[in-house]
């Protein structure tokens, strides 16, 4: 079951970081449990929030194209 908030994601200009933030069921990063720790996450990672499955795909952004609205 997924609650309201179950995990952030962090980012900085080098990485993104995934943390539980005490989740019933726990968050899972490619099959594995990350328990209390904050994670890096990578492009292609799956990750398990509340029995749903997402792909995390990672594009950079280049200085001289404009953000999508």
């Amino acid at each position: 079951m997924m609650q309201r908030q179950n995990c952030v994601l962090l980012s900085d200009e080098f990485k993104i970081q995934i943390r539980d933030l005490g989740s019933m069921c726990g968050i899972f990063v490619n099959g594995r449990h990350i328990g209390v720790s904050t994670i890096v996450v990578l492009h292609n990672d799956l990750i398990e929030v509340g029995g749903a499955t997402f792909m995390l795909e990672i594009e950079p952004i280049y200085a001289n194209r404009p953000l999508p609205s």
